[in-house]
């Protein structure tokens, strides 16, 4: 059975992040991203049903070691807040890639991916969406696409 995964889905098999090494309990559900266009980003971790969605070839290295550490350092549920709550999940982006960063992890994204997070910018600026603009910004704190 390990040959059989090895011939068929290579970059799965060496791309595939393993949250159960950096935390206890049950085992997690780890899903490719990248064919899942309906997530709302590259990498999504969900601690409550123990989901982890990161896209599983080479050039998505950065995203699932993001994810990983979501996986470790974030809180399971994030608290309320009388604010915007997609403001809370930039800092808290922020806040995983600058200790990634610190620990001497920078997340270094692919090229093609760096190119899509700089159109998202982009169009977000040229449809006069600052506010998303700047979240992004934030969340990218730490990163090769910061700013």
């Amino acid at each position: 059975m390990g040959s059989r995964l090895a011939t068929t889905r290579p970059s799965e098999a060496r791309c595939m992040p393993y949250p159960e090494l950096v935390t206890d309990g049950p085992a997690w559900t780890v899903l490719d991203s990248s064919i899942r266009p309906w997530l709302p980003s590259d990498g999504v971790t969900d601690k409550v049903s123990r989901l982890l969605y990161a896209p599983l070839q080479p050039d998505g290295y950065a995203t699932a070691i993001h994810e990983l550490a979501h996986c470790a350092w974030s809180p399971t549920r994030l608290p309320r807040v009388r604010f915007e709550p997609l403001v809370l999940h930039a800092v808290e982006d922020a806040r995983i890639n600058l200790a990634l960063e610190a620990g001497g992890l920078r997340m270094e994204l692919a090229p093609a991916r760096l190119a899509h997070v700089r159109l998202l910018g982009a169009r977000d600026l040229h449809e006069g969406r600052t506010a998303v603009f700047v979240l992004r910004a934030v969340a990218s704190l730490g990163t090769n696409a910061g700013p």
